[in-house]
């Protein structure tokens, strides 16, 4: 036993992110912790601000991880991110059989769909960064077979698929890879992506010039901060200070995701890049397969619809949000 308190001490102290690595020694030697690459994160990604205060911390990936508020932009990120090769293996193996895409996501798909229909010009170009296998894109061109639709994503594996089960042209890479090609979209469509860039402040460098003359963008993300940041204060309070130093997850958010966007955030980032017409929306949840949770999660976004709508878009209930916008 005390040569396994010892390894996982020389673990702790070579990982990130442990400045008191004896209050994690028993955890360690639990979760079979390994020596793993990682770096700080200690700026804001997109503005390069200082953090203004912490929304808690987590461990992923044997280190321990803090999600941290820019007081200047107000993005929030964690502060430590897993070598990219760990990352890379992550994308190329974390995509969902077919079920996932045809069964779960189909209301999520329904609506993104419906929204692109109404919005995308005639024999448009329509544009699906981290677009996956192209499950979005293939119901798009169902509905609207006129479109030339393009599916991007870092995962080689992904875009093959898209090509050679639905032919659909794809772009493997990051953002850059697609501006390489120099063509602009009608739409560009962003779902459940963008908390895993990297490199944020590329990326929205990179979009405006993606956009043909009043396109749109589509983009859905989370939309949990406000309860996440409730239910962190709540935590502080009720917990000892050993308890809080020795927290290993946050309530409402994914460890997988490497930023946390409110909509604040979002809305004052697309004003800025020269997005008009922002409007927050409600989004479906995942589809239970269980009849009871369906009806449930049917009924919460119907009443987030019109919660939404009778608030002139003030309010967005559901646990994601869809974020829709025009260049101006």
């Amino acid at each position: 036993m005390s040569n396994d308190r010892a390894s996982a001490l020389a673990v702790l102290r070579h990982n990130v992110g442990f400045d008191v690595p004896e209050l994690w020694v028993d955890y360690a030697i639990r979760h079979e912790f390994r020596r793993v690459k990682a770096v700080t994160v200690g700026r804001c990604p997109d503005c390069g601000g200082q953090p203004k205060r912490s929304l808690g911390q987590f461990v992923y990936y044997s280190t321990l991880v803090r999600l941290v508020e820019c007081g200047a932009c107000g993005l929030a990120w964690t502060n430590v991110r897993p070598d990219p090769a760990v990352l890379m293996q992550h994308f190329e193996s974390a995509y969902k059989d077919e079920e996932y895409f045809l069964q779960a996501r189909r209301a999520i798909f329904d609506q993104l769909v419906g929204r692109i229909e109404r919005i995308a010009p005639l024999r448009g170009r329509v544009l699906d960064i981290g677009g996956a296998k192209g499950h979005l894109m293939h119901q798009v061109r169902t509905r609207r077979p006129d479109l030339a639709l393009v599916v991007n994503d870092l995962s080689e594996s992904a875009t093959k698929y898209a090509a050679e089960h639905f032919g659909i042209p794809t772009i493997t890479g990051d953002a850059r890879a697609v501006y390489e090609n120099g063509i602009t979209y009608d739409v560009v469509v962003l779902s459940d992506v963008l908390y895993y860039e990297p490199e944020i402040a590329e990326m929205w460098s990179t979009l405006p010039k993606l956009m043909a003359p009043r396109g749109a963008l589509v983009i859905r993300v989370p939309n949990k901060f406000h309860l996440l940041r409730a239910s962190q204060l709540i935590r502080d309070f009720l917990k000892s200070q050993r308890q809080r130093a020795t927290q290993a997850n946050i309530s409402f958010f994914n460890p997988e995701h490497l930023l946390l966007l409110s909509r604040r955030y979002l809305e004052t980032r697309l004003r800025n890049l020269g997005f008009v017409d922002i409007e927050c929306l409600p989004s479906p949840l995942l589809r239970s397969p269980s009849a009871v949770p369906k009806a449930a999660g049917d009924l919460l976004f119907q009443l987030a619809q019109f919660v939404n709508a009778v608030s002139c878009g003030r309010f967005v209930l559901t646990p994601s949000m869809l974020v829709c916008a025009k260049y101006r």
